[in-house]
């Protein structure tokens, strides 16, 4: 008899959570539906999850964007390196070619 007396506290005492629980997921139930005014719990699932996958391929759409803005960084600073070398090569050989063109015009003062 005292088993079964323990037995039914015990049982007494989960039905009691389980209505707590149950309780609180009514109540969160009631307050979404106050707040967005859908009373379907269909539609307010469906639009909730639709709004986690949203904000998914935003968060991936994001990273995405990041990878391709440090891609154009590397490669700005790629072509300004290259730029500025062939500006070191183009100010060489333009000084060399006025070098040259020296030559020549003293070659062809001395010769006539």
């Amino acid at each position: 008899m005292v088993r079964l007396h323990a037995w039914g506290q015990i049982l007494e005492e989960r039905l009691a959570r389980r209505k707590a629980h149950i309780k609180a997921f009514y109540d969160i139930i009631s307050r979404i539906q106050a707040s967005t005014g859908i009373s379907d719990m269909n539609t307010i699932a469906s639009q909730f999850f639709s709004q986690e996958e949203q904000y998914e391929q935003m968060k991936a759409r994001a990273r995405d964007q990041l990878q391709r803005l440090e891609d154009l960084r590397v490669e700005e600073r790629e072509i300004k390196t290259h730029l500025n070398k062939l500006r070191v090569y183009g100010a060489y050989k333009g000084r060399h070619s006025k070098v040259r063109h020296r030559v020549r015009t003293l070659h062809f003062v001395c010769t006539a």
